[in-house]
């Protein structure tokens, strides 16, 4: 029903409110999925919980977080604002220093298809001490104006480093806020 509403909307032209079912419904899975890992505990995470999360929020460059693949691949991505922006679909990892250097992040489409994917430098990212969401600084624009890495891939047709210069070119043009901030 709640997958029907979504394509009903999007055939409307009301992608930004199915945009926002979609990811709220992922949202809502991965909390199950989660739950389910951890002895089956009541799903109790609302909008009300997600801005407490947004708010609670640390930049993960220079904090001690340490992270599972598992637990950031398909992890939502929000703005300060709570605009979904999609949802982590892979990481890239630098080959010199074996630290996560990018999240692709899958963004629109519906059940990965039709999705775009962006590369997005870790460093922008921040994360609530629970890693239940990711936040990212930006607008929906941005990300559109972002060079898009194709599905199972971070270069189109180069290595990490060469790709890696030019997302961070377009990440320093259209800076996020910083932990500075």
């Amino acid at each position: 029903m709640l997958i029907d509403s979504a394509n009903i909307m999007a055939r409307h032209g009301q992608q930004q409110d199915c945009e926002d079912i979609l990811a709220e419904t992922r949202t809502l899975y991965t909390a199950f999925l989660a739950d389910m890992r951890h002895g089956g505990k009541p799903l109790t995470k609302g909008p009300a919980w997600r801005m407490s999360e947004i708010h609670a929020a640390q930049a993960v460059s220079g904090k001690d977080f340490h992270f599972r693949s598992d637990q950031l691949v398909g992890v939502e991505v929000r703005s300060p604002n709570d605009t979904a922006l999609g949802s982590v679909d892979d990481l890239v990892m630098n080959p010199k220093t074996k630290q996560i250097a990018y999240l692709i992040i899958a963004r629109g489409g519906i059940f990965g298809f039709d999705e775009s994917h962006v590369p997005v430098p870790w460093k922008d990212f921040k994360a609530p001490p629970t890693a239940s969401l990711l936040v990212l600084d930006t607008t929906k624009a941005v990300l559109d104006g972002a060079s898009e890495a194709k599905k199972g891939g971070f270069s189109i047709d180069g290595d990490v480093e060469t790709e890696g210069v030019k997302v961070d070119a377009y990440w320093n043009a259209h800076p996020t806020t910083k932990a500075s901030n």
